[in-house]
């Protein structure tokens, strides 16, 4: 079966959605190859912030799913992607999606991250 364009074009974008935002990653700029993936458990749907060795990431959580998504906060490895340290963001009674929902952004030595329910969170950088 055929499916026209405009439906390829969803469907690609639909696994695209899916698949990408639990997963940060690394590619190669010269042959676009993945270095590297990370799993944060939650949807990243805001850019990552690069700073010296380190890439801090905001990831927002929800229920009901078939895998339950966690909001964090979490710094990775520059070269490595491994996540080298982790803050869950706490649950929000009868919230279906709740965590950091945007881009975050620096100001000094302090990364800002803003939350789906309005909330500012301030997290120290460490190289």
């Amino acid at each position: 079966m055929k499916f026209p364009v405009v439906a390829r074009r969803v469907a690609l974008a639909l696994v695209a959605m899916l698949a990408a935002p639990l997963a940060p990653a690394a590619e190669a700029p010269r042959d676009g190859r993945v270095l590297w993936r990370t799993d944060v458990f939650g949807w990243t749907w805001g850019t990552p912030l690069v700073v010296g060795n380190r890439i801090y990431v905001g990831a927002a959580g929800g229920k009901p799913y078939m895998i339950d998504h966690v909001a964090s906060f979490d710094v990775l490895d520059r070269k490595t992607g491994a996540i080298v340290e982790r803050w869950p963001l706490p649950e929000v009674a009868g919230a279906h999606q709740r965590g950091i929902g945007g881009s975050l952004a620096q100001d000094g030595d302090t990364i800002v991250a803003t939350t789906i329910e309005g909330g500012v969170y301030g997290f120290g950088t460490r190289s």
